[in-house]
Protein backbone atom coordinates (compact mmCIF):
# COMPACT_ATOMS: atom_id res chain seq x y z
CA UNK A 1 0.00 0.00 0.00
CA UNK A 2 1.26 3.27 -1.44
CA UNK A 3 -0.37 5.86 1.45
CA UNK A 4 -0.32 6.49 5.00
CA UNK A 5 -2.55 8.22 7.88
CA UNK A 6 -0.81 11.04 9.51
CA UNK A 7 -1.20 10.95 13.04
CA UNK A 8 -0.61 14.12 15.81
CA UNK A 9 2.05 12.42 18.18
CA UNK A 10 3.08 13.99 21.55
CA UNK A 11 6.11 12.98 23.80
CA UNK A 12 5.32 14.26 27.81
CA UNK A 13 8.09 17.17 27.04
CA UNK A 14 6.28 18.52 23.79
CA UNK A 15 3.79 22.00 24.36
CA UNK A 16 0.51 20.67 23.46
CA UNK A 17 -1.42 24.64 22.86
CA UNK A 18 -4.44 24.51 24.03
CA UNK A 19 -6.81 27.29 23.65
CA UNK A 20 -4.21 29.82 22.08
CA UNK A 21 -5.94 29.87 18.59
CA UNK A 22 -7.51 32.80 17.80
CA UNK A 23 -11.13 31.92 17.14
CA UNK A 24 -12.30 35.45 17.45
CA UNK A 25 -10.43 36.03 14.14
CA UNK A 26 -10.42 33.57 12.47
CA UNK A 27 -13.51 30.92 13.34
CA UNK A 28 -13.41 29.32 10.21
CA UNK A 29 -11.82 25.69 9.95
CA UNK A 30 -8.56 25.22 8.42
CA UNK A 31 -8.53 21.64 7.97
CA UNK A 32 -11.58 20.98 5.01
CA UNK A 33 -10.11 20.92 2.31
CA UNK A 34 -10.75 23.74 0.69
CA UNK A 35 -9.14 27.40 -0.32
CA UNK A 36 -9.45 30.00 2.33
CA UNK A 37 -9.27 33.43 2.73
CA UNK A 38 -5.30 34.93 3.36
CA UNK A 39 -5.33 36.81 5.97
CA UNK A 40 -3.67 39.91 5.54
CA UNK A 41 -1.73 39.33 9.13
CA UNK A 42 0.09 36.77 11.02
CA UNK A 43 -2.08 34.84 12.75
CA UNK A 44 -0.88 35.34 16.23
CA UNK A 45 -1.35 32.04 18.50
CA UNK A 46 -0.33 32.24 21.73
CA UNK A 47 0.84 29.72 25.10
CA UNK A 48 -0.25 29.91 28.16
CA UNK A 49 0.93 28.03 31.35
CA UNK A 50 -0.71 25.24 30.42
CA UNK A 51 1.11 25.13 26.73
CA UNK A 52 4.61 24.76 28.02
CA UNK A 53 7.17 22.45 26.08
CA UNK A 54 9.37 21.69 23.20
CA UNK A 55 7.91 23.24 19.77
CA UNK A 56 7.71 20.25 17.67
CA UNK A 57 7.36 20.49 13.50
CA UNK A 58 3.87 19.46 14.12
CA UNK A 59 2.78 21.49 16.26
CA UNK A 60 -0.16 20.44 18.19
CA UNK A 61 -2.90 22.85 19.18
CA UNK A 62 -6.41 22.52 19.58
CA UNK A 63 -7.83 24.95 17.02
CA UNK A 64 -8.80 24.70 13.05
CA UNK A 65 -5.98 24.50 11.92
CA UNK A 66 -2.45 22.86 11.19
CA UNK A 67 0.57 24.53 12.03
CA UNK A 68 4.28 23.27 10.85
CA UNK A 69 7.64 24.64 10.97
CA UNK A 70 9.36 25.72 8.71
CA UNK A 71 11.63 23.23 8.24
CA UNK A 72 8.63 20.58 7.63
CA UNK A 73 7.19 22.95 4.98
CA UNK A 74 10.37 23.03 3.05
CA UNK A 75 10.66 19.04 3.07
CA UNK A 76 7.25 18.90 1.57
CA UNK A 77 7.40 21.60 -0.74
CA UNK A 78 10.63 19.82 -1.99
CA UNK A 79 9.31 16.95 -2.31
CA UNK A 80 6.30 17.52 -4.45
CA UNK A 81 3.50 18.63 -1.88
CA UNK A 82 2.33 21.31 -3.87
CA UNK A 83 -1.69 21.47 -2.56
CA UNK A 84 -1.04 23.41 0.39
CA UNK A 85 -1.83 27.15 1.19
CA UNK A 86 0.68 28.77 3.57
CA UNK A 87 0.12 31.59 6.10
CA UNK A 88 2.09 33.55 8.32
CA UNK A 89 1.65 33.23 11.87
CA UNK A 90 3.52 34.37 15.54
CA UNK A 91 3.56 31.59 18.18
CA UNK A 92 3.48 33.78 21.56
CA UNK A 93 4.51 32.49 24.53
CA UNK A 94 3.20 34.53 26.98
CA UNK A 95 4.89 32.95 30.24
CA UNK A 96 8.84 33.53 28.61
CA UNK A 97 7.96 36.55 25.91
CA UNK A 98 9.50 34.46 23.19
CA UNK A 99 8.00 34.87 19.45
CA UNK A 100 8.45 32.38 17.33
CA UNK A 101 8.28 33.21 13.62
CA UNK A 102 9.49 29.60 12.08
CA UNK A 103 5.97 28.20 11.50
CA UNK A 104 3.10 28.75 9.53
CA UNK A 105 -0.69 27.93 9.28
CA UNK A 106 -1.20 25.39 6.55
CA UNK A 107 -4.23 24.53 4.77
CA UNK A 108 -4.06 21.65 2.70
CA UNK A 109 -6.15 21.84 -0.45
CA UNK A 110 -7.82 18.75 -2.07
CA UNK A 111 -10.18 16.27 -0.46
CA UNK A 112 -10.39 12.53 -1.95
CA UNK A 113 -13.21 10.31 -1.30
CA UNK A 114 -11.21 7.09 -1.50
CA UNK A 115 -12.36 4.88 1.57
CA UNK A 116 -12.29 1.08 1.19
CA UNK A 117 -15.73 0.99 3.55
CA UNK A 118 -15.85 -3.15 3.29
CA UNK A 119 -12.19 -3.21 4.34
CA UNK A 120 -12.64 -0.48 7.11
CA UNK A 121 -13.72 -0.23 10.89
CA UNK A 122 -15.55 2.94 11.28
CA UNK A 123 -17.56 5.02 13.90
CA UNK A 124 -20.06 6.80 11.23
CA UNK A 125 -22.72 10.06 11.88
CA UNK A 126 -24.34 9.86 9.06
CA UNK A 127 -26.60 6.85 8.37
CA UNK A 128 -24.92 5.95 5.06
CA UNK A 129 -21.49 6.05 6.22
CA UNK A 130 -20.25 8.06 3.85
CA UNK A 131 -18.94 10.46 7.32
CA UNK A 132 -17.52 9.62 10.04
CA UNK A 133 -15.74 10.67 13.16
CA UNK A 134 -13.81 8.11 14.32
CA UNK A 135 -11.73 4.73 12.85
CA UNK A 136 -10.59 1.60 14.17
CA UNK A 137 -8.42 0.53 11.10
CA UNK A 138 -9.14 2.13 7.11
CA UNK A 139 -8.40 1.01 3.71
CA UNK A 140 -8.33 3.27 0.47
CA UNK A 141 -9.12 2.70 -2.81
CA UNK A 142 -5.74 4.02 -3.85
CA UNK A 143 -6.78 3.92 -7.71
CA UNK A 144 -8.82 7.03 -6.85
CA UNK A 145 -6.12 8.93 -5.70
CA UNK A 146 -3.79 9.80 -8.58
CA UNK A 147 -0.53 9.47 -7.04
CA UNK A 148 -1.29 12.69 -5.19
CA UNK A 149 1.46 13.07 -2.09
CA UNK A 150 -0.51 14.69 0.38
CA UNK A 151 -4.61 15.31 0.87
CA UNK A 152 -7.74 15.31 3.01
CA UNK A 153 -9.70 12.50 3.41
CA UNK A 154 -13.33 13.51 2.19
CA UNK A 155 -14.79 11.13 4.66
CA UNK A 156 -13.47 12.56 7.42
CA UNK A 157 -12.09 15.67 6.47
CA UNK A 158 -9.63 16.53 9.73
CA UNK A 159 -8.04 12.96 8.51
CA UNK A 160 -4.56 14.03 6.69
CA UNK A 161 -3.32 11.17 3.96
CA UNK A 162 0.43 11.07 3.19
CA UNK A 163 2.32 9.01 0.22
CA UNK A 164 4.74 6.33 1.11
CA UNK A 165 7.60 8.68 -0.30
CA UNK A 166 6.42 11.60 1.88
CA UNK A 167 6.11 9.55 4.66
CA UNK A 168 9.78 8.49 4.36
CA UNK A 169 11.51 11.49 3.83
CA UNK A 170 9.81 13.14 6.62
CA UNK A 171 10.84 9.94 9.12
CA UNK A 172 14.18 10.37 7.47
CA UNK A 173 14.58 13.58 8.66
CA UNK A 174 13.52 13.50 12.21
CA UNK A 175 10.30 15.55 12.01
CA UNK A 176 8.81 15.71 15.08
CA UNK A 177 5.17 15.93 16.30
CA UNK A 178 3.68 13.31 13.96
CA UNK A 179 3.40 9.72 13.30
CA UNK A 180 2.06 7.18 10.27
CA UNK A 181 -0.48 4.69 10.65
CA UNK A 182 -0.77 2.01 7.66
CA UNK A 183 -3.80 1.32 6.02
CA UNK A 184 -6.00 -1.75 6.94
CA UNK A 185 -4.21 -4.47 9.34
CA UNK A 186 -3.33 -1.20 12.15
CA UNK A 187 -6.39 -1.16 14.61
CA UNK A 188 -6.90 0.94 17.85
CA UNK A 189 -9.35 -2.07 19.28
CA UNK A 190 -12.43 -0.32 18.86
CA UNK A 191 -15.52 -2.05 18.40
CA UNK A 192 -17.77 0.08 16.05
CA UNK A 193 -20.40 -3.43 15.50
Amino acid sequence: MNYWFWENDRDTDDAFISGGWPLDEYPNSFLTGDIVDIPTSPIEITMDEESQGRLTDNLLLTGPAKIFSDKLIKILTENGVDNIQIFPCKIINLVSNECFNNYKVVNVIGKIKCVDFPNSSVASITENEQQFFAWDYLTLDEKKIHNFKMFVLSEMPSQLVVHNSIQNILKENNITGVNFIPQGEYGYGYDFE
